[in-house]
């Protein structure tokens, strides 16, 4: 249960994300917007993003952070609030 500003969440979905490399590294992710809670946000907004940011990572040196991000906002067209860290 979450609590902010006077409101409950009972329930909330949530996106987790596995990232695998070509040479087995992998990692995790999980983001849950609040919708409708805290956050003007939605779950659908964030998957839509994922789902654009996946075809131009792949591929990609994930050893080299700085052109990650470069794909990353370019494909995002500098949409801060979906690809902060």
């Amino acid at each position: 249960m979450y609590h902010v500003r006077g409101r409950t969440a009972t329930t909330q979905l949530s996106t987790l994300v596995r990232l695998v490399t070509d040479n087995e590294l992998e990692g995790w992710g999980e983001v849950s917007t609040l919708a409708g809670t805290y956050l003007p946000s939605f779950t659908g907004g964030t998957r839509a993003a994922l789902q654009e940011l996946a075809e131009g990572l792949i591929g990609l040196d994930p050893g080299n952070i700085s052109r990650v991000w470069q794909v990353m906002d370019a494909i995002l067209l500098r949409q801060q609030a979906l690809a902060c860290p």
